[in-house]
Parts: C-alpha cells; sequence; structure tokens
C-alpha cells in the first residue's frame, strides 16, 4: 500500500505543484501541521511561513502566504496568495521587503493597513527563513 497521495499547490498566477508526495508540513492557525495520507477530510487556514514537502524520501522547502488547505481522502489541494521555491527567493528584495514593512508597522495606520502590513512582513520573513534553510 502506497502512502503517497497527490498534492495540487495553486496560486492565483498558477499550478505551483501537482504530483504524488508522502508528507508535507506547514504553518496553520494554530501552529504547524503535517499532513500525510489517511489525515481527516478537513479544510485548514494557512498562516505565512516555511512549507515542507516530502518526495522521493527527500524533503524540500518553499515559502507560501496565507490561504486555505483542503483534505480529501486521496487528495489535498492547497490555495495560497504566493508560493516560491527556495532557489526562487531574491533574498535582497526579501530583507528589503521585511525592512521596509517593519518601519511602515510602527507608523499610526488604520487597521486594514496595519494588517496588510503583517501579512507583508510574515511573508518576507517566510522568504528569509526558507532562503537560509537551503544554504543549511
Amino acid at each position: 500500500m502506497s502512502s503517497e497521495f497527490m498534492l495540487e499547490i495553486f496560486t492565483p498566477e498558477k499550478v505551483f505543484l501537482s504530483g504524488k508526495v508522502q508528507s508535507f508540513s506547514f504553518m496553520a492557525l494554530d501552529g504547524r501541521l503535517e499532513i500525510q495520507k489517511g489525515f481527516l477530510p478537513s479544510i485548514i487556514s494557512v498562516v505565512s511561513g516555511r512549507l515542507s514537502i516530502k518526495r522521493d524520501g527527500k524533503w524540500v522547502d518553499a515559502a507560501c502566504s496565507d490561504g486555505f488547505i483542503v483534505v480529501e481522502k486521496e487528495k489535498v489541494n492547497m490555495f495560497v496568495q504566493t508560493a516560491e521555491w527556495a532557489h526562487e527567493i531574491d533574498i535582497n528584495r526579501a530583507k528589503r521587503d521585511a525592512e521596509l514593512a517593519q518601519e511602515q508597522l510602527r507608523l499610526k495606520q488604520s487597521r486594514l493597513a496595519y494588517r496588510m502590513l503583517e501579512a507583508k512582513l510574515a511573508r518576507a520573513i517566510a522568504r528569509l527563513g526558507v532562503f537560509r534553510r537551503k544554504l543549511e
């Protein structure tokens, strides 16, 4: 019996990943979760962070933004605003984005603007973390 299941990750621009995997983990509202074959059907909120995917016995990392996951019996669909592999990350841009978001968060703003900047900072921090793990 195979321990693999179908994982598809969608962004508004593309299908980021479509294929069989053994496991994957991501940041949810209540912490890091790992999905494996046989996970109960559910819908799970995703927060910006590192996404780790196990394929052919090897783990690879990506950075992803907020979204949600739909877990079915033999298939998992993930819908996020952005997703990028470690090798696709522009480290200088991620650092600039993080610094700019931190500066802007210190200013008084509307609640909506503050939440948008928090999301931007979370994406930048996730990208930096994934890039650093690639270097290890």
